[in-house]
C-alpha cells in the first residue's frame, strides 16, 4: 500500500510510520507541502502526524484530496475536543502517537479496506478466497503458497476489486514510489500468480488485463 505521510519535522515526525511493512511510505514535511503538486490518485492513505496547533491548516488539506482518500491523524498531545472536530472534517480515525508499530499497521490496513468498500480482511473472487491480514490465499478451499512480491501484487489488486490498477501502481508497492514507469518484472508475477491461480487444472485466467488501464481481479 502507498501511503503519504504528513509530519512537522522528518527527522522526528514519522519514524515509526515509515519503517512499516506492507507500506511504500512518501514523507513530506508540511510546511513544504505543496497541495496543487500532490497526485492523490498516488496513495491509498494519508497519514497526519502533527500538534494541536497544525489542526486547523489541516482543513485545508480535505477538500482536496481524492474523495475516497482517507486521511489519519496520529498524535499523542491532541485534546478531545480538537480530536472530535476532525472526525467530523473528515479524518477518518485518529491514532495515538504511542501505539505500537504491529496496533498502528493494523489500523492502517484497516481504514484502507474500509475505504475500498471492504468490511473484513477476506476478499472473495470467484473460486478465490483471500485474507488481507494473514496473506493466506485459498482456491477452491486449497491453499495456494504465494512469494512475497505476488501476495503484494494479489492484495493490491483485490483492495482495488474489479477496477483496473496499472503496472506503474504495482511496481510502486513492490519497488518504492520513485518507480513512475511500469517494471518488467510485473508481467513476470502477474504469469506467476495466474498459473498459481489455475489450481487444479482450470484454463480461466482469474487476473485480467486491460490494455492502457491496468490488470483486474474481477
Amino acid at each position: 500500500m502507498r501511503l503519504l505521510l504528513i509530519t512537522q519535522d522528518l527527522d522526528v515526525g514519522g519514524p515509526s510510520v515509515s519503517q512499516l511493512p506492507d507500506f511504500q511510505v512518501h514523507a513530506v514535511a508540511f510546511n513544504q507541502l505543496d497541495f496543487d503538486q500532490i497526485v492523490w490518485e498516488n496513495y491509498e492513505i494519508v497519514v497526519v502526524v502533527l500538534p494541536a496547533e497544525y489542526l486547523k491548516p489541516l482543513t485545508a488539506l480535505i477538500p482536496m484530496r481524492s474523495p475516497k482518500l482517507p486521511i489519519v491523524l496520529m498524535a499523542s498531545d491532541v485534546d478531545r475536543p480538537s480530536r472530535i472536530s476532525a472526525l467530523r472534517l473528515g479524518v477518518a480515525d485518529y491514532i495515538d502517537g504511542c501505539v505500537d508499530s504491529e496496533e498502528l499497521g493494523a489500523r492502517l490496513r484497516s481504514v484502507v479496506r474500509r475505504s475500498k468498500g471492504h468490511s473484513g480482511p477476506e476478499i472473495r473472487s470467484g473460486s478465490i478466497s483471500l485474507n488481507l491480514e494473514t496473506g493466506m490465499v485459498h482456491v477452491d478451499g486449497a491453499p495456494v503458497y504465494l512469494t512475497r512480491r505476488e501476495r503484494q501484487i494479489l492484495n493490491m489488486l483485490a483492495l482495488y476489486q474489479g477496477t483496473p490498477v496499472s503496472g506503474v501502481a504495482l511496481s510502486q508497492v513492490l519497488y518504492g514510489l520513485d518507480q513512475i514507469s511500469e517494471s518488467r518484472a510485473i508481467r513476470y508475477h502477474i504469469f506467476a500468480l495466474r498459473k498459481k491461480l489455475r489450481f487444479g487444472g482450470r484454463s480461466k485466467f482469474y487476473i485480467e488485463n486491460e490494455i492502457g488501464r491496468g490488470y483486474i481481479l474481477p
